[in-house]
């Protein structure tokens, strides 16, 4: 928390109310800028790259283990970016899925494709490329602070999700095509997707192969593809859909928890079926990821109103909204 920013909203804040209020009054109205000045410091206080050396956390349950790790993001250390690298190439070789982060509102992706490249690439061999490129599932992080255009708050019982407004999707939608085009479609010849085979699907051509369980397609698939797959075989769209998922750059937001289903969707289709397995054991099948308790999601507005013709302060997340 930043004190000197609260401090200075406290004495704002004194001296909006240095009128015949009573003291009782005073307290609440401080109280309640302090707790959500907190609140809009804990989404984003940090003004310098937060994780600088790997952090390593395990979860288990019911006896079985997951490790996650962060890494530290290249670029901010030329010197430090040499150490990154092999830590980057020790991870993604021994790891069963990488998530490779980009923040949404990043317009620059030279550096970041090159240390990708360098890190493809710097496999032995063809076949090790490969399993690399595949196990990566690209995001954009942080959309929820991309632009001023609202978000839509769907109340459902006691959880809310959010959904985007028309401009903010399109946003979204140029921001992932353009994402593609710089870290997916150039590693087109060592790209293979997968997911599970549903609907008797029975389609082989040159992009196209199944085995019993399990549907493929070989080299990059554009959202274009998508749709002509889509038009031609129009009983397979969900298989066509969740393969283009492994193409994806899936625009998210950790605080709105906004696609975290289709971030997971992809996930397991890049994992392997025993992986698979024991991710089960942490997040039950079919458990959707996209919803948030209302009585949380309330407080995540950042506006509060002063009328200062009544010197009265309104608090929107106090509302009644039952």
């Amino acid at each position: 928390m930043n004190n000197g920013i609260l401090k200075t909203l406290s004495t704002k804040a004194k001296h909006w109310w240095n009128f015949d209020q009573e003291h009782k009054k005073k307290d609440s109205i401080l109280k309640m800028l302090s707790e959500k000045t907190t609140h809009w410091w804990n989404l984003e206080q940090q003004t310098r790259p937060e994780t600088l050396e790997p952090q390593i956390w395990v979860e288990e349950k019911n006896g079985h283990k997951l490790e996650f790790c962060d890494l530290p993001g290249l670029g901010e250390s030329h010197v430090l970016d040499g150490k990154y690298f092999e830590i980057y190439k020790a991870k993604m070789l021994e790891s069963h899925i990488v998530i490779w982060a980009i923040h949404a509102d990043s317009r620059s992706v030279t550096f970041d494709r090159k240390a990708l490249e360098d890190l493809v690439y710097s496999a032995p061999n063809v076949d090790e490329r490969r399993r690399l490129i595949n196990k990566i599932v690209f995001i954009l992080t942080k959309v929820d602070l991309l632009i001023p255009s609202p978000w839509v708050l769907t109340k459902i019982g006691s959880e809310g999700v959010f959904t985007v407004h028309k401009e903010t999707e399109k946003l979204l939608a140029e921001k992932e095509s353009y994402f593609q085009e710089a870290f997916i479609a150039p590693f087109g010849h060592l790209l293979k997707a997968q997911t599970y085979r549903s609907k008797n699907f029975n389609i082989k051509d040159d992009y196209l192969d199944y085995d019993q369980h399990t549907v493929y397609y070989r080299g990059s698939m554009s959202k274009i593809r998508l749709e002509e797959l889509c038009k031609k075989y129009p009983n397979y769209q969900d298989v066509f859909k969740r393969l283009y998922n492994n193409y994806r750059v899936i625009p998210c937001s950790s605080q709105f928890r906004f696609n975290l289903d289709p971030l997971m969707e992809a996930i397991v289709d890049k994992l392997e079926s025993h992986v698979i397995g024991n991710l089960e054991n942490f997040k039950p099948h079919g458990a959707s990821l996209n919803k948030l308790p209302f009585d949380k999601v309330k407080h995540f507005g950042n506006i509060v109103i002063l009328n200062d013709a009544t010197k009265q302060v309104h608090d929107l997340s106090a509302m009644d909204y039952s």
